[in-house]
């Protein structure tokens, strides 16, 4: 919550120099917390996309221990890294910023399934553009990390299929698979990270097991094709 009036600020809590000192008690369920974060989105948030697909999904607020929330929430629901949040003196805000896949999973978290009349309009169209809007939570959360045309295509594998990963070279690509695990576990597709060694590079890439390829739209055809 924020205030962009100082008139209103003083009248509600008091004209006090040091400012706002208290916080909402922390009394949401995991459920819902990605409602939470989306109304602070929606109210300080902006998403950006670039011309090559890219995606930045950008938080500010004034207060620092609100952006500190939000990544903390983030962080532990779905598994990524925590984000410090940056000072912008000449704005007086502070500031965290996602990008890319990291983004996109944010996004999804928030902005999947039946939030439409719950989520400022303009700004789940930022996310519908990501996405099929008619897919369940599951082929919308496929879309989102992998792009609704896949760079790469999945590699037969112990019954299964793996994803190749597009990734900056200093990309911890165990730690990124563990949050896609995380994040695919809330739509009951159990997958695991399993080692690659091509060459030089070692780096882990997302399994998928037959039994959930199945429920994944964009990947039957490849188990369907006999490619294993």
């Amino acid at each position: 919550m924020s205030f962009t009036d100082n008139r209103y600020e003083s009248y509600l809590f008091g004209n006090d120099n040091l400012g706002i000192k208290f916080k909402f008690p922390i009394v949401f369920t995991e459920y819902h917390t990605r409602h939470y974060l989306r109304g602070l989105v929606d109210g300080d948030g902006c998403i950006h996309h670039r011309k090559r697909g890219g995606v930045i999904l950008v938080f500010v607020n004034k207060h620092e221990w609100i952006v500190k929330d939000f990544a903390y929430c983030v962080s532990k629901h779905i598994g990524l890294d925590f984000k410090v949040p940056k000072r912008i003196e000449k704005d007086h805000i502070w500031r965290i910023q996602y990008e890319a896949r990291e983004a996109r999973m944010v996004l999804w978290w928030m902005y999947h399934g039946d939030v439409e009349h719950m989520s400022l309009r303009r700004k789940r169209a930022e996310y519908i553009k990501l996405v099929n809007e008619g897919y369940d939570p599951a082929n919308q959360l496929f879309q989102a990390i992998f792009g609704k045309e896949l760079r790469y295509n999945p590699v037969p594998v112990n019954n299964g299929l793996y994803i190749p990963l597009s990734c900056a070279p200093n990309t911890d690509t165990l730690k990124l698979c563990q949050a896609i695990c995380r994040a695919f576990d809330m739509c009951n597709i159990r997958i695991q990270p399993i080692f690659k060694n091509k060459g030089y590079y070692k780096y882990y890439v997302p399994y998928f097991p037959r039994e959930y390829v199945s429920s994944i739209k964009m990947l039957r055809p490849f188990l369907a094709n006999g490619k294993e």
